[in-house]
């Protein structure tokens, strides 16, 4: 007996966009919002996941100077390499998007579709966004902390 397998054609799936408030998530570390903003991109929440096909959506940062940095060690970032780096707190203080763009990039899958995920990726400062013609879905973010905290609890009773 054969079997078909249906994959689901790029043309057939039309791409969200999603936004994400940096201010409203301020009390989570930035690597759980990347991870999150990293399965958003490749579209591995949709329930037609397939690696071989682009499924992923666009993702629009707001008020991205808000997000907090885990830990902020005197370590010096290289971006050019030959050209003396800089230190987290410079960057961040300077240009915050550039640490959180290189750090989603570093997260997605290598292949030939990591250049174009990282056009997908859209981080402004501020609440101003040209991007206002689009359907956006606000994203939300779980905390896992809280969520483990309550199963914990009713574990416990």
């Amino acid at each position: 007996m054969k079997t078909l397998t249906s994959f689901i054609l790029p043309s057939a799936h039309r791409k969200k966009w999603y936004i994400l408030d940096c201010k409203t998530y301020q009390s989570l570390s930035f690597g759980r919002i990347a991870a999150d903003i990293v399965q958003t991109l490749i579209g591995k929440h949709n329930s037609f996941y397939d690696p071989s096909t682009d499924v992923g959506n666009y993702v629009i940062l707001i008020n991205a100077e808000y997000i907090k940095v885990d830990r902020e060690i005197e370590r010096f970032h290289v971006f050019q390499p030959g050209h003396p780096g800089k230190s987290l707190k410079r960057i961040t203080s300077v240009i915050p998007q550039r640490i959180i763009e290189t750090c989603i990039f570093n997260m997605l899958p290598n292949g030939y579709t990591k250049k174009h995920l990282r056009k997908r990726l859209k981080i402004y400062q501020g609440n101003q966004h040209p991007h206002t013609a689009q359907n956006l879905i606000q994203m939300e973010i779980e905390n896992r902390k809280i969520n483990k905290k309550i199963r914990t609890e009713i574990k416990n009773k």
